[in-house]
């Protein structure tokens, strides 16, 4: 293991201190990482039919593969896609265990009230119920703008946080991370995956610890000098890109594709929500006002949790001529896999998600806000630069652990956004600092076992598909 695992202190662990509705119409540091944009799938996935073939008795499942099935074919028959949307959804789903977990959190939340709730508690005395993330992961921990612009990396993608017990983020980032070893082309043993899963751990706790004997909440994402050195330098490179150059890549000549092109009802519709949006926006925000909209588009989300929903897009003039135009994307977004877990999207609640993802991300962008599109809830973000993400495919060992220690650092300063979240509270919880190794030893136990389930959920999903 690395020395950034192996000295003890916090600062040294971190370094220094992501139908049916009619027509739709840097200098980087030499490494096995590598990144991809947001809310694209993982490439060099294993297929299907090769994912840890053999490696896996699946005999301490706690439900049958085909109960999954069942969740997955009833969440998706509330969403109201068009068959094509649909089959496209499930293909994904199957094709890969990291795909089938990513695009179906409330399913991993219904597991942990049910059949996994036993397993998914890690301490002799129940978590403390407080804001989640919700759909944790690793393609979730991004590059992106802070306070004052300074690019940090942290949680990116916020949309299905909810109120719930702390352990079900580290539980889920944990049979993720897992799930992820297992599909390198590194070939990570058993032994390997759970000295990923110890590192996750010792970020996480060490990190609420510090809390707990100081008083003092970190920011919500680490900027790049609290960072180890290989993913110091991946925000470092992927920090360079002007924001003009990347408006000029998403809309050519001021305008969205042709194939983004909403329809006439659409735009009606877009208009009406950007009008809503702007009511509450504060006085800082950069824009012109009255808005000036200068181009509008819209596409559809791919392989991800809101696989085959709708983001809108918008190009408004900003509120300095020499600024490049803002843009905007209002997304569709699914109801809280923590709190409500169905594809029913009229419980959707953009405006909550919203308040939770400022206090996750522990800042608030002005031009964040909510709306609704023809009848559906959406959240409101700025689209910028030098938004990335690490895939951990290519990673070796000591990369993955400097990943994984890292993004329980990032997970922690998360819940530790939340004012409800007192040391106290979370002292009771941890206990003496001796019982982290059990702690660790129930998580990775969690965490092999449930990527176990998600292979068995995948194959038997493959099946019926």
């Amino acid at each position: 293991m690395p020395n950034v695992h192996r000295q003890k202190g916090f600062d040294t662990l971190v370094g220094r201190a992501g139908d049916g509705r009619g027509a739709r119409a840097a200098e980087a540091r030499p490494s096995s990482i590598t990144f991809r944009a947001p809310g694209r799938p993982a490439t060099g996935t294993r297929s299907s039919g090769d994912f840890a073939p053999g490696a896996t008795s699946h005999q301490g499942l706690r439900r049958p593969p085909k109960s999954a099935v069942d969740f997955v074919t009833r969440f998706n028959a509330q969403l109201g896609l068009a068959r094509r949307d649909l089959d496209d959804k499930v293909d994904h789903m199957a094709s890969d265990p990291g795909r089938f977990m990513t695009a179906m959190p409330a399913l991993f939340f219904a597991d942990v009230k049910g059949p996994w709730a036993v397993d998914a508690q890690l301490r002799a005395t129940a978590a403390p119920q407080s804001l989640l993330v919700g759909d944790c992961h690793l393609g979730n921990l991004t590059t992106h703008p802070g306070p004052a612009g300074k690019t940090v990396w942290g949680w990116g993608d916020c949309d299905k946080s909810g109120v719930g017990r702390l352990d079900w983020d580290l539980d889920r980032l944990a049979a993720h991370i897992v799930i992820s070893a297992r599909a390198s082309n590194k070939h990570f043993s058993g032994a390997a995956q759970a000295e990923l899963v110890a590192a996750l751990s010792q970020g996480y706790c060490l990190t609420l610890r510090e809390f707990v004997a100081t008083g003092l909440r970190p920011a919500g994402a680490l900027t790049a000098n609290e960072l180890p050195p290989v993913l110091r330098d991946f925000v470092k490179a992927h920090r360079s890109q002007s924001q003009d150059d990347f408006i000029k890549n998403l809309a050519p000549h001021g305008e969205f594709p042709r194939s983004q092109q909403p329809s006439k009802a659409q735009r009606k519709e877009m208009v009406a929500a950007l009008d809503a949006w702007a009511t509450r926006l504060p006085a800082d925000a950069p824009v012109r006002r009255p808005l000036k909209v200068l181009s509008l588009g819209v596409n559809r989300s791919v392989g991800g949790s809101n696989s085959g929903l709708d983001k809108y897009l918008v190009l408004v003039a900003p509120a300095l001529d020499s600024d490049p135009p803002v843009a905007l994307k209002f997304k569709e977004i699914l109801p809280s896999a923590v709190s409500v877990g169905t594809g029913d999207l009229s419980q959707a609640n953009a405006a909550q998600t919203m308040a939770n993802t400022a206090t996750l991300e522990g800042y608030r962008n002005p031009l964040a806000g909510y709306a609704s599109v023809a009848g559906r809830s959406c959240t409101v973000e700025p689209m910028t630069a030098n938004q990335a993400i690490v895939d951990p495919q290519g990673l070796g060992k000591s990369d993955f652990l400097a990943l994984a220690t890292s993004a329980g650092v990032a997970l922690a300063r998360s819940h530790l956004q939340s004012p409800s979240l007192d040391a106290a509270w979370l002292k009771t919880w941890l206990g003496e600092a001796t019982t982290d190794a059990q702690a660790t030893a129930r998580l990775q136990q969690f965490a092999t076992g449930y990527a176990d389930q998600v292979e068995a959920d995948t194959r038997e999903l493959k099946k019926a598909d």
